[in-house]
């Protein structure tokens, strides 16, 4: 995709009405020469939120969040500059040029191809989660076993839950009687084709002798998408989401050879590592309470959303990726953290060292990202008791789970006090152990002032002087994202390997080696320090260079700051 030109950029902002643009999605009342409302970034009782005309300006008085109306649209609904650009550019009959390969017929053709794919595609996954919905209400062992995991009937309506019943055509039967074409059944990953079957004819439904149903016997969880842009306005205030994907849970008692969880397999509406499970719903949450819990499961979503805790969302059961921290970093005001909340046992555990690892790491490598989002993310961690998981401890103790979100501890002290705990104090081995395990981590951090506090502790801890820490920390490399993301993933679900997210934002995105500042503490002023005040010099603090940037960052989220009146 290329760069739009800055002169269509101030073409479109100076033919947008910014009020119009705010005003459909905030109540405005004039207020002398501007307008005002209350913030839709924060929580408020008295409005604060001035939006100016002449300016083309908004500013909160309360959150200090302020921009133009690019900026609102990405802020209020986590899209991209290019996408709000050319949104806005439609509305003002603005004409964005295209590059020459983006220009010709042949490309032309095929993006409105994919334009009439993507539409029948959402059209055929919204049929098939009327039908599974269907399904549920006609059986009654689905539903029980739904009712036995606490869910309520609203939970399950908001979600849209379903069943796919153990026919291995019914859903190709549902769709024969529509007419879908096999192909388009086949994208969408509803179905498999059968091994040694003569092709189908173009255009030809699908049928029991040449494909079967993808889910079989399955409590079904249809990914729903927020509706943004002009396509929420046409779809009304009540509509849920766009359904782009589905995970099927197979029932207990069932006789099937499948994995417990299977999720779609990638298509053209639907990329592994790209969502978040319960994002339609926690949306509006997330961004008033400023705070995101994530969980690992479908079920543990559910729980906490009937129980209040509305600002969940989980992985779809794969790895945490740099694709789905972008999506929560977008919808978090400055002051926001995210909440890791897993399972109180070893693999919980585990888990939760991989993201705070995959958090961390996205600050201290991506910088653009960090640069452009004009943040960092907070990482906590609620360590529940052992033995618990999210969705039994809600169902069972609200108000223990709201202490332990409460009591959430900063990502690094959890990653400290769990080595230092697991650590072999006595020996000289088990000290290099923890020291090796948390150096990336130390590095990686974008504050001084923490990290020589979180040395110091650590040095502390281990009963070895804070010289020792820094040394080490001079010879270690950050790793890059990839070979964190490419952990083992949590579920039988996310067995088979993910596609990498947007170029330059994915998991595959090379970090920049040479981003940020060295870690420089010469062995002379080591050695003439006293040992009561160890803290290192000041960092020689280097603005990253243009080519200091993953060659694989699309350089057009450089625009997603535009330059403000």
């Amino acid at each position: 995709m290329g760069l739009i030109p800055e002169s269509k950029i101030a073409e479109i902002r100076d033919r947008t009405d910014i009020v119009a643009i705010i005003g459909e999605h905030v109540p405005l009342r004039r207020a002398g020469v501007n307008h005002l409302g209350l913030c839709p970034f924060h929580q408020e009782k008295s409005p604060s939120f001035n939006v100016s005309a002449s300016k083309q300006f908004f500013y909160c008085f309360g959150c200090q969040k302020s921009g133009d109306v690019f900026r609102f649209l990405m802020e209020l609904e986590g899209r991209t500059f290019v996408d709000v650009a050319r949104d806005l550019a439609r509305r003002a009959g603005v004409d964005i040029p295209e590059e020459a390969a983006e220009a010709s017929p042949q490309r032309r053709a095929q993006r409105l191809q994919q334009e009439s794919e993507r539409a029948r595609l959402l059209k055929l996954c919204e049929l098939a989660a009327r039908f599974y919905e269907a399904q549920l209400a006609e059986h009654e062992r689905a539903r029980q076993y739904i009712e036995s995991r606490g869910i309520s009937a609203e939970i399950r309506a908001r979600f849209r839950l379903g069943y796919a019943p153990p026919a291995w055509d019914a859903l190709i039967r549902a769709m024969a009687q529509r007419g879908v074409p096999h192909e388009l059944a086949e994208s969408a990953g509803l179905v498999l084709r059968k091994e040694g079957v003569a092709a189908l004819p173009a255009g030809a439904p699908a049928t029991a002798h040449t494909h079967y149903d993808r889910f079989r016997d399955r409590v079904m969880f249809p990914l729903l998408v927020p509706i943004i842009g002009a396509a929420a306005r046409a779809a009304g205030a009540t509509a849920l989401g766009d359904v782009i994907a589905f995970g099927g849970r197979v029932l207990p008692e069932a006789h099937s050879e499948g994995a417990k969880y299977i999720n779609s397999p990638e298509t053209p509406l639907y990329k592994k590592g790209d969502n978040l499970y319960g994002l339609h719903a926690a949306r509006e949450p997330i961004r008033q309470r400023r705070q995101v819990v994530l969980v690992e499961g479908n079920f543990d979503v559910l729980a906490l959303h009937q129980h209040g805790f509305e600002n969940t969302v989980a992985p779809m059961g794969t790895a945490l990726t740099e694709a789905q921290i972008q999506k929560l970093s977008r919808l978090l005001a400055p002051d926001g953290h995210v909440v890791l909340m897993l399972d109180g046992d070893k693999a919980g555990r585990s888990a939760t060292m991989k993201d705070i690892a995959l958090f961390m790491f996205s600050q201290a490598n991506l910088s653009d990202v960090a640069l452009l989002s004009q943040r960092d993310v907070d990482v906590r961690v609620a360590r529940l008791p052992d033995g618990e998981d999210p969705d039994t401890f809600a169902q069972r103790d609200r108000e223990g789970l709201a202490r332990c979100v409460r009591a959430a501890k900063p990502a690094l002290d959890y990653v400290l006090d769990e080595a230092i705990a697991q650590a072999e104090h006595d020996s000289v081995a088990g000290k290099a152990k923890v020291l090796a395990k948390v150096a990336p981590l130390l590095k990686s951090l974008r504050n001084q002032t923490v990290q020589e506090l979180h040395v110091d502790r650590l040095a502390s801890s281990l009963g070895i002087s804070t010289d020792l820490v820094w040394r080490h920390l001079q010879g270690v490399q950050i790793p890059s994202v990839a070979a964190i993301t490419n952990a083992p993933t949590r579920s039988p679900a996310a067995a088979a390997p993910r596609a990498p997210a947007h170029p330059g934002t994915g998991a595959g995105a090379a970090p920049p080696q040479s981003g940020r500042p060295p870690l420089e503490r010469p062995p002379q002023q080591l050695d003439r320090r006293p040992t009561t005040d160890r803290r290192p010099p000041p960092l020689e603090r280097r603005p990253p260079s243009f080519d200091q940037r993953p060659p694989s960052v699309d350089r057009q989220s450089l625009l997603d700051r535009p330059p403000l009146d």
